[in-house]
């Protein structure tokens, strides 16, 4: 109503100054600077519609803005794809391609790692069986901890029945592909995205995998070691020189090359030939043999004596001699006598295996 008023006075001020015999272009000049200010008002909405139009212009730039970023176009598709493409190529690195010469498929070459680890196992298996074997053959303790050496096995027997179960999980689920592929996915899910915090490439964590399998594998072999006894064996001889022995008692092991001394707890067979001693023309009829230990850590005293007579050691008879030698911990010598002085030196044969029980 105000607005219609408003126009209706200008258009009498316009009549009223275009018949006063005064009006001239000042005049006009004035109206027409009125009229450009009132049209600049935003009572005429001309300002609102020229805000409007900028509003929309930073709009058009806001789209245009975001027609542009690569999030909406083919720019960052080709990234992706050249994300993808590397990683391939990572995996094609670490497994090799196929088919190769012994693999059609990659499939084919796990199957054969499966083969092989199940065939691993199965001879683990067996440990069980020779655990058991070894308590039976091996002596007595006592130590700190075990009153015989069986109950110290029969302890890592126990232990080995745990892990001989774990192992027989681990060969169902390789029987089961299923269940293998299952187990292969959550190992997936649980390795994640390389590369992570710890591991530039799968194959760099395969590899820190593969190091620390080989350190448990020693660690097992080790513990193996410790329960299955080791032996050593020497073979060689010596001379006995009669001129020197004549017929005095002698300690023929010290010519061993290793003599039996030493505190490991171990035990002897030790094989002797005298086939040179016997064809001497000398007239000796007895050959006396000793085991000797000591007993107090200071002296030595006999425990074991065979008396050997010529004619047991004939050449159509048994010119080997076997003596063995029990569990000891302490220095043992084994020493001989005749009766009757050689007529010459005489080379004596030995072999002795020593099985260490510790």
């Amino acid at each position: 109503m105000s607005q219609q008023f408003h126009s209706e006075t200008v258009a009498n001020e316009i009549i009223e100054l275009l018949t006063s015999s005064t009006f001239g272009l000042a005049v006009l000049k004035i109206l027409i600077d009125d009229i450009e200010n009132k049209l600049d008002s935003s009572t005429f909405g001309l300002e609102e519609i020229k805000n409007e139009i900028a509003s929309t212009e930073t709009e058009v730039g806001n789209i245009e803005d975001k027609l542009d970023s690569p999030i909406f176009g083919l720019e960052e598709i080709k990234n992706e794809i050249i994300v993808i493409d590397g990683l391939v190529d990572d995996i094609i690195a670490d497994i090799g391609v196929f088919p190769t010469a012994n693999y059609a498929t990659l499939a084919a070459y796990v199957e054969d790692i499966r083969t092989r680890l199940i065939a691993i196992i199965a001879d683990i298996v067996t440990i069980d069986g020779v655990v058991d074997g070894i308590a039976a053959d091996i002596g007595g303790f006592p130590t700190a901890n075990y009153a015989t050496l069986a109950a110290y096995v029969e302890d890592i027997r126990t232990r080995l029945t745990t892990i001989d179960t774990e192992v027989g999980a681990i060969e169902t689920k390789l029987d089961t592909p299923a269940n293998f592929m299952a187990d292969v996915s959550g190992i997936i899910a649980d390795i994640g995205v390389f590369p992570t915090a710890n591991y530039v490439t799968l194959a760099a964590y395969v590899e820190d995998i593969r190091t620390r399998l080989i350190a448990i594998i020693a660690d097992t072999a080790t513990l193996i070691t410790s329960v299955v006894p080791k032996a050593t064996d020497e073979q060689d001889s010596f001379t006995w020189v009669t001129a020197t022995h004549t017929t005095n008692e002698f300690d023929i092991s010290s010519l061993f090359t290793t003599p039996l001394t030493g505190t490991t707890r171990r035990r002897y067979s030790l094989f002797l030939d005298l086939t040179q001693a016997e064809a001497d023309g000398a007239a000796w009829t007895t050959c006396t043999l000793k085991v000797k230990v000591k007993i107090d850590g200071a002296n030595y005293r006999t425990v074991d004596k065979k008396e050997i007579a010529k004619t047991d050691v004939a050449a159509a008879e048994e010119p080997g001699i076997n003596i063995d030698i029990p569990a000891l911990a302490k220095d043992c010598q084994v020493t001989m006598q005749f009766d009757v002085a050689l007529a010459g030196d005489a080379t004596i044969y030995y072999h002795y295996v020593t099985e260490v029980l510790e």
